[in-house]
């Protein structure tokens, strides 16, 4: 870490910043809890990040201008999008939906503004994720102590029964409303917005390490990681958590090749996880069969989704043009974005929806080519493989998830996190410098 820490700013803005981290895992957690005012954690720390932002002008302003000219195209179309969609909702119970796209969104860039004003630093990419998972383990543990359970016992009753309804609903659901209000309603999805956050911070921790031997500690938190994922019963999370490890492992190989013997390493290290895991799923735990059951898609998860599909496309049928408001089938809105979009406000709608995301992707994309064919464009010390995964939960996720396929915190950090990294690493290549401390640097002294 480059930073004098003798100086008040930028000691407040790490503290702050690894604070804002560590609030990603803790969005669960709510600060004052008997008053009307109860907020979530990362509500909280997100707009003080942004006060502290206020102190460094220089840098604030040019991470606000840079994020802007890299996504002023997708933005303002989904911001019209949201407009519009407020003026089809104008009176009707949305809950909230549209305050809260603005709200994520203004703390994502707010987060993502911060990564610039500490210019990607690995160290604190690595503090940051680290003192997540690790928070949100220690925090929760403790919390479950209070009302007589511990994580010990929900790892017991999956591995004894495969009853993972005991740990959403028995564990989970009791540990998420021990901290909130009162009158705190819990839905199961309350876990997936956990399951977003491990997985958003794992990639940034993982994106944090420089040095030239294997990522051992790496790869223990992803294990660890992923075992939490499997008890938090996210699917859609552990889908493209395994695909992006893959895609992170095939990446890897467009830096300086590895030596022969990594290579032979990682070879082995596939060989035996395949192994290890026919093994597994060819027995008959019952942990495993229960999760063999999850991944058949055949439940009534899948089977409402699947239902939500025909229902949403018979409605559009019917107002093409503009739509119904705001509707549900079965009490719930459409687990679905673009459907949901064209459904509540009509055509135009989805085609600014529709519109954005393929910008959106397209810029994702257009960084994954153009490092697979020029590498040398990427000029941070931090590994461009994880960085690449940053908003893959974001793209994945508006197909399937709730509040009408709008992503939530955790996906919109994945994302401008990804911009910010990228912000970063033009600027020291566009001022010939190798190190992201140098840009913090070249700024501070602007100020």
């Amino acid at each position: 870490m480059n930073f004098d820490v003798r100086d008040f700013r930028s000691a407040a803005l790490f503290l702050v910043f690894l604070a804002s981290t560590l609030s990603l895992s803790l969005g669960w957690l709510y600060l004052a809890p008997s008053g009307a005012g109860a907020q979530r954690v990362p509500y909280v720390l997100f707009p003080i990040l942004g006060l502290v932002l206020l102190l460094f002008p220089d840098r604030l302003l040019t991470a606000i201008w840079q994020l802007a000219r890299r996504n002023a195209i997708w933005l303002s179309l989904y911001c019209s999008y949201l407009v519009l969609l407020s003026f089809r909702l104008a009176g009707l119970p949305d809950d909230g939906m549209i305050f809260r796209q603005f709200f994520f969104i203004t703390c994502a860039i707010t987060f993502g503004a911060g990564i610039i004003a500490v210019g990607a630093s690995p160290k604190t990419l690595r503090y940051g994720g680290i003192l997540s998972i690790a928070g949100f383990l220690v925090i929760s543990e403790f919390v479950a102590q209070q009302i007589g359970l511990s994580w010990s016992h929900a790892m017991q009753a999956f591995v004894s029964s495969g009853d993972l309804n005991f740990v959403t609903y028995e564990f989970l659901r009791e540990l998420f409303r021990f901290s909130g209000p009162e009158t705190l309603l819990v839905p199961a999805s309350e876990k997936n917005l956990v399951a977003v956050a491990l997985f958003t911070v794992l990639i940034l921790f993982r994106a944090g390490h420089v040095k030239s031997g294997p990522d051992v500690l790496g790869w223990v938190l992803t294990g660890l990681t992923i075992v939490v994922l499997v008890l938090l019963n996210t699917r859609s999370v552990l889908v493209v958590a395994a695909i992006s490890l893959i895609s992170a492992v095939l990446l890897s190989f467009v830096r300086p090749r590895p030596s022969t013997l990594q290579l032979l390493g990682l070879i082995l290290m596939c060989v035996l996880v395949s192994g290890v895991l026919v093994i597994l799923f060819s027995s008959d735990l019952t942990a495993l069969a229960s999760l063999q059951g999850r991944f058949a898609f055949d439940d009534a998860s899948t089977g409402a989704r699947t239902q939500q599909i025909g229902f949403a496309i018979s409605k559009i049928n019917e107002r093409i043009i503009f739509g119904w408001g705001l509707t549900e089938i079965n009490g719930q809105l459409v687990h679905n974005l673009f459907l949901g979009a064209w459904m509540h406000a009509g055509l135009l709608a989805f085609v600014l929806v529709t519109t954005a995301y393929i910008a959106m992707l397209g810029s994702w994309l257009g960084f994954i080519v153009g490092y697979i064919f020029r590498p040398n464009l990427w000029v941070l010390p931090l590994r461009a493989e994880w960085v690449a995964m940053l908003p893959t939960l974001f793209f994945f996720r508006v197909w399937i998830a709730g509040d009408a396929g709008h992503p939530g915190l955790g996906e919109w950090i994945g994302f401008f996190s990804f911009q910010g990294i990228l912000v970063v690493n033009l600027l020291a290549a566009q001022a010939g410098l190798t190190r992201s401390s140098e840009i913090v640097l070249k700024m501070a002294r602007h100020e």
